[in-house]
């Protein structure tokens, strides 16, 4: 069902349910159930009582006036002195002020609870003159009013539970869009470090071709031609990776420092121990030659997971794992702190940079707290076998 329907039919039945009560009533027990005076009269008296309730959500104060109206006439003209109103216009008011309550907006429900006050002077005063305890209504007047303040209290509390659930919509919309931009701004970082060992590959490609082509014998213009084709694309490709770093906007310093790799690993432990740092490293399995991108990006990861261990639990000491195996590097990286390091969910832009480096080879990064406290910075890198040829 859906949450239009549910709305009609919750519109719908308390009209309906008034009309159905007050016609047993009257096929039934008519004078039993507080029914004075012609049947007929007292029909259209719940019809019109019970009608305005059918707009109660759109105009809860005109709705209100209009079951109060119908009921002030109905009751003085066959309940007036000592004869007890039936059930159902009582009901009826109790609805349209919750209604007011619940559905009115604040200049609504002022005009609202005006027409309600004058209603209740007004009915004071009728019964005042027709002999009446004034105290008599008291009972169904703390029953209209009780509905309207739970009718309030109730929309209150939803707005705040919307406003609630929109602020926490809007604050994971923008933890979305940071997370987005710090991966994007990693990707930036790790395109611009590629482009170092990209060109360096490419660059030494066109120096061999060129430094084999004036070597050639005469008669070997096949060969020739072979490498001056080399030669010409590499050259091609180092235009276009030039034009890349400009699109990536590379700062000058950035751009001219050497891309590290594991084997700076001894220079990066000891500008961490120079500032006080308490690092244990340890390497098993046997080291193999990695690719260039792929050795730097392990290094990268080491790095970070040590720079966060550093900021986030100072002093604590770290335990820095290299395990080679078959086809696979491990990276680990714990520190012995209080495992509060920022990104423990996942979330942190260091934590984000780590992933994509790891993802764009294949493997994966675990982050989170170490069965023997602390926190642990895992990650797990394929190594792709070199074919001999």
């Amino acid at each position: 069902m859906s949450t239009a329907t549910r709305r009609r039919l919750l519109d719908v039945a308390p009209t309906f349910a008034l009309l159905a009560l007050g016609a047993a009533s009257q096929g039934t027990a008519y004078e039993s159930a507080g029914f004075q005076g012609a049947h007929l009269a007292n029909a259209v008296f719940l019809v019109a009582v019970s009608i305005p309730l059918l707009f109660r959500r759109s105009r809860p104060a005109l709705a209100l006036a209009a079951v109060f109206s119908v009921q002030a006439v109905w009751v003085a003209l066959y309940y007036h002195g000592s004869h007890q109103p039936p059930f159902e216009p009582f009901a009826a008011g109790v609805v349209a002020c919750f209604a007011l309550g619940f559905h009115a907006d604040r200049r609504a429900f002022h005009v609202g609870i005006g027409i309600f006050a004058a209603l209740v002077v007004g009915t004071a005063i009728s019964l005042a003159a027709g002999g009446v305890a004034v105290g008599s209504g008291l009972p169904a007047l703390l029953w209209w009013a009780g509905a309207i303040v739970l009718g309030r209290t109730l929309r209150d509390r939803q707005a705040l539970v919307e406003l609630l659930r929109e602020r926490s919509s809007r604050l994971e919309r923008d933890r979305e869009r940071d997370l987005a931009a710090a991966a994007a701004d990693e990707r930036a970082r790790i395109a611009r470090e590629l482009h170092d060992v990209i060109a360096h590959a490419v660059s030494l490609i066109v120096v061999q071709a060129g430094a084999e082509r004036r070597v050639l014998e005469p008669g070997q213009e096949r060969t020739r031609e072979t490498l001056e084709a080399i030669e010409s694309s590499g050259r091609e490709a180092l235009r276009e990776l030039r034009r890349l770093l400009g699109i990536l906007r590379v700062p000058a310093a950035e751009r001219l420092a050497p891309q590290p790799s594991l084997a700076a690993v001894p220079d990066l432990l000891r500008e961490a121990r120079a500032a006080g740092q308490a690092v244990e490293f340890h390497e098993t399995g046997t080291p193999v030659h990695l690719d260039s991108g792929l050795d730097l990006s392990a290094y990268r990861i080491l790095q970070e997971a040590l720079t966060n261990a550093r900021k986030h639990a100072p002093g604590a000491t770290v335990a820095i794992t290299l395990a080679w195996s078959d086809g696979k590097l491990g990276v680990e990286v714990v520190d012995q702190g209080s495992a509060a390091a920022v990104g423990a969910d996942g979330a942190g832009h260091g934590l984000i940079g780590m992933r994509e480096r790891a993802l764009m080879y294949g493997g994966r990064i675990e982050a989170g707290r170490a069965p023997q406290g602390g926190y642990r910075v895992r990650a797990e890198l394929p190594i792709e076998r070199r074919v001999e040829g």
